[in-house]
């Protein structure tokens, strides 16, 4: 992404992510919707944000995560597919950090009966404020605080890390 012509700093990308995220406020929480103030799921608002700044593209998406991914679950509950395709996305075009800068990725890890996974997601907008989305929409929240991100490890991710993977 540029701005007038020149490319954005990585500061301006982040206030660009943090402020895309923002535009996903209020919008009704629908799994696997990804229309902004008609449904969003905490997926799909990390996939839209990162790809309306340009730090992740629909090609990308695509040569990752195929149309027909139902086709290849087993025993997987429909949401645990979801968030499995997010982690894997997420740890291939982002680094792990131990950064609670805006503009990144927190997910939250727990322990389920097959291991672990990645339950939730959201964007870091100063942290613990975060903003993701769980019913009933997109909203702002502590993290400290909210349920969705109780019980569980919090892992930090950062795009910046990994470029041009």
């Amino acid at each position: 992404m540029t701005t007038q012509g020149q490319p954005m700093t990585e500061d301006q990308q982040r206030s660009a992510v943090v402020t895309e995220a923002r535009s996903w406020l209020r919008t009704p929480y629908h799994s696997m919707g990804r229309v902004k103030s008609a449904g969003v799921d905490c997926y799909t608002l990390l996939l839209e944000t990162f790809r309306t700044v340009g730090l992740f593209t629909s090609e990308d998406e695509a040569a990752f995560y195929p149309a027909d991914w139902f086709l290849h679950a087993r025993e997987d509950h429909y949401k645990l597919r979801i968030m499995r395709h997010a982690t894997e996305m997420i740890e291939r075009f982002c680094s792990s950090t131990a950064m609670h800068a805006p503009g990144n990725i927190v997910l939250v890890r727990i322990q389920g009966k097959k291991g672990s996974i990645d339950a939730h997601g959201g964007v870091i907008v100063d942290w613990p404020k975060v903003i993701h989305a769980y019913p009933p929409c997109a909203m702002e929240a502590d993290a400290r605080y909210h349920p969705a991100f109780a019980g569980g490890q919090l892992e930090f991710y950062s795009p910046w890390g990994k470029r041009n993977v």
